[in-house]
Parts: structure tokens; sequence; C-alpha cells
């Protein structure tokens, strides 16, 4: 594979499942590693339940022997190809077990700035360490280049979250498109910690995320952002944030 010289900012790992999504997923993974100067490792998970079939112990053990060869060398294979097409160095992690445990493990023991997940294993967010970034996109989101990506932001942003926000938007000339819902018994405060933004403000009620999805794909905004509370929850209610993701058709980043 490729090899990266100058010193990297970000740590991204790709958790992958070796679904159709995969490839597109691992691309823009790396197009986003090129714009914000990071590394980039596939880290993948093959669960034993799914190969073990047998009664015998000896079949089962060489069953996942010959499953963890093929496993291997498929995702290898995919990785080595991207990396070759975007001429850029990715590493490979594998291990076999639950997934939601070893993920677990992973994020505590390699401590990832972003964490890279397709939209169907969006599930495990809440598994993961609060101080992780979290990139949910799908085999149809495409950023192709970074050069004049036009960014949005849901609600506040914390002071740890501007540097990446501004690592992200690079040298472009697109304003932060900010998202917010104004809640009945609040006053909107307007952002003003990030220069060039333009604000949308949404009345609080049933159709208020609806509203938000539409306008995020009106704007053409190719990334929205959505920042923690100080508790470590996302900015929508869990369940509201759920939604928002399903219906969005462009990358969410889930800021730490």
């Amino acid at each position: 594979m490729k090899t990266k010289n100058n010193p990297s900012k970000y740590r991204l790992s790709v958790l992958m499942d070796l679904s159709n999504t995969s490839e597109a997923v691992l691309t823009n993974a790396v197009q986003l590693a090129k714009i914000i100067n990071g590394t980039v490792e596939v880290f993948f998970v093959k669960t034993p339940v799914d190969v073990v079939k047998y009664d015998n112990q000896l079949s089962a053990m060489r069953a996942i022997n010959e499953d963890r060869r093929d496993s291997k060398a498929k995702v290898t294979k995919i990785a080595e190809e991207v990396s070759e097409s975007e001429s850029y160095p990715i590493s490979v992690q594998m291990t076999y077990g639950n997934i939601k445990n070893k993920l677990k493990e992973y994020v505590a023991d390699a401590k990832p700035d972003i964490l890279v997940l397709s939209k169907k294993k969006s599930r495990f967010i809440k598994s993961i360490n609060d101080k992780v970034n979290v990139l949910i996109m799908d085999e149809g989101h495409n950023f192709h280049s970074f050069e004049d990506i036009s960014l949005g932001v849901f609600d506040d942003l914390k002071g740890s979250d501007f540097e990446i926000i501004n690592d992200l938007k690079g040298q472009s000339s697109a304003p932060v498109r900010i998202f917010s819902i104004k809640d009945s018994q609040m006053e909107h405060k307007e952002k003003t910690d990030l220069e060039n933004t333009v604000s949308y403000v949404f009345s609080e009620g049933a159709h208020a995320l609806d509203a938000i999805a539409s306008y995020v794909d009106r704007t053409n905004t190719k990334l929205l952002c959505i920042p923690k509370t100080s508790k470590g929850e996302l900015s929508f209610q869990s369940g509201n944030a759920k939604q928002v993701i399903r219906k969005l058709n462009v990358p969410v980043l889930i800021m730490s």
C-alpha cells in the first residue's frame, strides 16, 4: 500500500462490514483524511457464530480459520484497491468476536479521532466512547472534493468543536449553515463564533426535523455536524437524532 510521509493530525478508523457500501464508505473516508491531514485504518469484526455450523470442534475450528483467511483477504483487497486508486495509505486491523464489544475495545485502545460508520452500523453509536467523533455515511454519500464544501451545523458548538470545523472547511468560500430549532420558552441566540455563517431557525413542532432535512438538501449542504451536549448526549433527543440520520441524504458528523 501507499505510504504517507508527513505527520498526521487526525486518525480515522473505518468500521467495515463487507457490504456493498464498503468501498464507497472507505473511499469517502480517504477523501476526508486528505483534506484534514489524517491517517486511515480499516477495522473489521467477524462474529464467530456466523461461521460455526458444525457440532465437531475440530471441524468448527477449521471453518473459523478458513473464514478468517477468506475475510481478511476480502478486507485487504478492498483496502488495497482504494489505497491504490486514491494514492493514500490504508492500514487494516481484523478481529473475531461480538461487534459491539470489540468496537468498544478498539476505540479504547486505538483512540481514533473520527470513527467512520455506514448508516446500517449507526446503531452502535450508543456503545461508543463519547470522546470520539462519529462520521455516518453511505454508498451515495460522495465527497469527491473538499475544495468548496458546504458545511452545516445543528445547534450550538462547543469550543473544542471549532478546530475540526475549521479544518473541514479548509479554504472553502461557502458559508457554514447553522440549523436550529427555537424553543418556545427560550430566546434564540445568534451564532457568532464562526466566521461566514448563515442561520436557519425553525419553530419547535412535529415537522421541525422534516424542515431541517429539507433545507439541508435545498441548500446543497454536503456534511451536517451534530454536536453533543455537555452530558455527552446528542443535541437532538435520541429518537429524533435517529430520524434525522435516516432522513438526510448527506454524511453526518456526530461531534464528541
